[in-house]
This record gives structure tokens, sequence and C-alpha cells, in this order.
């Protein structure tokens, strides 16, 4: 009996042991450095975009450039442009940005498809993401600041054509947000499956892999993610950049997404101080499949987006 009290013991202190590690260091080292060991070792390929073609895409390859900058920080972003495939009508100037643990290349699909219809379309890797530089993600912190880095680029070296969009996904979302709340130069915003602000995200992620809620926790993994990557997690608030936002925004979410809650496009929706919004909520979707759910429709909404806010702009400030 006391052997098997012992054991028990024993087990039991290994267990706490495994929970205080994976508290401490494996979640917030998982959260924040995508592309470290700890990572590849779990996701061996937690994204294949880098594989993708731009071909593939009807992309000709003297279509597409190229290039890299650096950011005041002295991280290199890598980036692609994609010329309008009609050089006479220049619409406008789209950068992409992608979500989490995900790279550039996702954008081959809509960036090929508004290249035709007269977009100057750049895509960039995230900080730590593809083959961009950095040891840590801030979940917008910084990001927005190399997005402002990344228009300033453009426009030295390519010249801005008209109006700048923005068009995110979840992580890349938030980041469009909180750009735009900062950087006047951005005329229009299309946010796809993001989140209100950061430590709901976390709570909510927490919950899709674990199957339960624990606030403490959640508190202990935002507080020590916040130290290692240097942010302050009540900067991270869309919701509460939407409230300076006069642009034109088209705020998409799946009905079915299991990572961010469709609750959250609703709230931004309503937080925003622009009158020129919409809002769309894609059935079937889930998350970060929008484009493949909503299919040619949903391409066709965001055209009417695009040509309402591109080349009749209005801003209610």
């Amino acid at each position: 009996m006391k052997r098997a009290i012992k054991t028990l013991s024993v087990a039991v202190l290994l267990a706490l042991i495994v929970i205080v590690i994976a508290i401490s260091w494996l979640i917030p080292n998982y959260a924040v450095k995508i592309n470290s060991e700890i990572t590849n070792f779990f996701l061996t390929d937690h994204s294949s975009d880098k594989l993708l073609d731009p071909e593939d895409f009807g992309i000709q390859k003297n279509g597409i450039e190229y290039f890299s900058l650096l950011t005041p920080d002295g991280l290199t972003i890598s980036a692609f442009r994609i010329l309008p495939v009609d050089s006479v009508v220049r619409k406008g100037t789209i950068i992409f940005l992608h979500g989490i643990r995900r790279s550039k290349e996702c954008s081959f699909p809509m960036a090929s498809f508004f290249s035709k219809k007269g977009y100057d379309c750049f895509a960039m890797d995230l900080r730590s993401h593809g083959d961009s530089s950095g040891d840590y993600i801030t979940f917008g912190n910084s990001e927005h600041r190399d997005v402002s880095s990344f228009i300033d680029y453009i426009s030295e070296n390519f010249g801005l054509e008209n109006r700048v969009v923005l068009w995110g996904q979840s992580l890349g979302a938030a980041v469009a947000f909180l750009t735009a709340e900062s950087d006047a130069r951005v005329d229009a915003l299309i946010s796809e499956s993001t989140y209100s602000d950061f430590e709901s995200s976390v709570g909510d992620f927490f919950s899709s892999y674990t199957g339960f809620n624990s606030p403490f926790i959640e508190r202990v993994i935002i507080k020590r993610v916040s130290r290692m990557a240097n942010f302050r997690p009540d900067d991270i608030s869309p919701l509460k950049a939407a409230k300076n936002i006069h642009i034109p925004v088209l705020i998409v979410h799946g009905n079915n997404d299991n990572k961010i809650n469709p609750v959250y496009a609703n709230e931004l929706f309503l937080g925003l101080a622009s009158n020129n919004k919409r809002i769309l909520i894609i059935p079937g979707a889930s998350h970060l499949d929008v484009w493949n759910k909503g299919g040619v429709g949903y391409f066709a909404e965001v055209d009417k987006f695009l040509n309402t806010a591109v080349l009749n702009f209005s801003s209610d400030e």
C-alpha cells in the first residue's frame, strides 16, 4: 500500500512538473517563436505556402518581383509585388497580410485575381514568418510598424498607385487594424477571421487545443508571452483601433470558425467609427478558408467593395 501511494505521489509530481514546464516554457515558445525548433518539432510542416508556384495561379514569371527591406529595428522583411495585368488602368495598391504560421505565398490566388482587375498587389512575410527574420512575433505590436515601413518602401521604390488597401487574414487582419489606426495612408481595410483583442484570442486558442478553459493558465501564458516578445497585451486590440478608423472596412468571418469566434466580427463591425462598413459571414467556412467556401460569389463581393472603397472613396471624418 505504501509503495502504491509512493508511486502515485511520484506520478503526480512528475505530471505537475510537466504541466509547469508546458505553461511556463513550451506553450509560450510555441506561441511567439514561429520558426523555432520547438514549433518545428510539433508542426513539421506548419506551412506549405512556400511550396506554392505562382504560375499555378496564372502569374507569369515576368509578372512577379521579389524584394526585401529592413525594419527600423533591423529585421529583414521578405516581400513580392505582382504587377497589374492592365498597365493602363491602375485602380490602387493592395497589400496582403497573412495569418499566423503562414507566409506571403498564400496570397497568390487573390493577388492573381485582383492584378487582373488592375490592382498593384504586394505581399510580405510578417516578422518571424517565411523568409523574414525575427525571433518573436508580437501579434501586431511591432508588425503594424513594419507595415508602415513597407508602405514607405513601396512609395519610394514603386510609387503608390491611387488608394492603399490592407487585406489581412487572422493575425494579418489584426495588424491591418492597428496600421489603419496609426497610418493615414491606408484608405481601405479588408479583415478576414480576426480577433477583437489579444487576451480573448489566447483564451480561444487555448480552449480549441485543450478542450477546456482555464483563466488562470491563460493569464500565466499571456504574461509570459508578452514578456518574451516585449509587448503590452492591452496594446493589441483591433477593437480599440476600430474606434478610431473612419475609412471603408469590409469584415469577413466564417460561421464555423473554431479558432477565432465569429462573434468578434460583429464586435469589430459595431465598434468601427466608420459609417462606410460591411460585414460578411461566410456559411460553412471555418478558420482561413473563406476564399474556398465563399468561392466566386465572395470574390465578386470583395470586388464590389473595392470598387466602392477605392474608386468612390469617401471618409466620414
